[in-house]
């Protein structure tokens, strides 16, 4: 188990598959052999493999009871392999069940957003703008964070990154909004997140 673990904290979907082997039959470990066969489904060459995987695991136990083992951030990685396939029924019943738990996690809304733009842009533009606040926050809670360490590199390195990653995301959640507001003819958001997301692209 804690090899597969060590393969999933990798982040690398390519690698995935190489964790199945190693998550055998307690429902922790049938939990994480889901996770590990969603994720290998939608990024390996012969995902017939990984999809009757998944179809066995869910045989051991109901897709409810593998699903909660896993935390929000596994959930949520769950759902993005699942977007990458097409499958949003199944990526928005993920991303709900990962708000369950932490109904602050910027991620499922990130993610529910993607998979609601083109049936139900209202609603994406609702749930972008949870990340974004959420986002919001984070982003001044690590840049007070930053500014505390002062010139001590060692200590900024880390929040620096965190930092870059959240603002990174920022951009790709107000892509998401702007999209989601051209598609209703929301322009007064549309033209706020395109102003936004050009001063993010010049810093």
């Amino acid at each position: 188990m804690r090899c597969g673990h060590a393969i999933l904290n990798v982040k690398k979907e390519s690698f995935t598959q190489y964790a199945v082997q190693h998550f055998k039959t307690a429902l922790d470990a049938a939990a994480h052999l889901w996770l590990a066969a969603c994720c290998s489904k939608a990024s390996a060459e012969d995902a017939k493999i990984y999809h009757s995987l998944v179809i066995e695991t869910e045989k051991y136990a109901s897709k409810f009871r593998l699903q909660e083992k896993l935390t929000p951030e596994e959930l949520c990685r769950a759902a993005n392999s699942f977007g990458k396939l097409q499958q949003l029924d199944i990526v928005l019943a993920l991303t709900d069940f990962a708000l369950k738990k932490d109904p602050f996690f910027e991620d499922a809304y990130w993610l529910k957003s993607i998979a609601l733009i083109g049936n139900y842009p209202k609603l994406a533009i609702e749930n972008g703008n949870h990340a974004l606040d959420i986002n919001s926050k984070e982003i001044i809670r690590l840049e007070q964070e930053a500014n505390k360490y002062g010139d001590r590199k060692l200590y900024q390195g880390p929040v620096n990154l965190a930092l870059g990653n959240k603002r990174n995301r920022r951009i790709q959640e107000l892509q998401i909004l702007v999209n989601a507001a051209a598609k209703t003819g929301e322009f007064k958001i549309m033209n706020q997140a395109y102003m936004e997301l050009n001063q993010l692209k010049k810093s």
